[in-house]
């Protein structure tokens, strides 16, 4: 198992036990997914004030900066989205087939 997909699974599992009932989980799941969104929002924001004009002075320490910085806590950034957004909707079939079965 890869170490993304072991840190999605704890991350599940840990959401069930700190919050046993589903609606409190359901909303801390959302709160922690608009803060990853505000997150890869700001970093998007930062890359766009980013020289990229080759001749501009700080291009080449920006491009490196760029790479060497931002770019893994974007990439963990859009992961973990990726995986609220799946446990919301995991979350939010659970109601529908508790609703059903009730």
């Amino acid at each position: 198992m890869k170490n993304w997909k072991l840190s999605n699974e704890v991350d599940i599992y840990v959401f069930e036990i700190a919050f046993s009932d589903s609606d409190e989980r359901l909303n801390f799941i959302k709160k922690l997914l608009e803060y990853y969104n505000t997150y890869i929002t700001e970093i998007k924001n930062i890359v766009s004030k980013i020289p990229k004009n080759r001749n501009h002075s700080l291009f080449f320490k920006a491009k490196s900066w760029h790479e060497k910085i931002l770019k893994g806590p974007k990439s963990g950034a859009l992961m973990s989205v990726q995986c609220l957004e799946q446990a919301i909707e995991d979350l939010k079939n659970d109601f529908i087939v508790d609703n059903k079965e009730e």
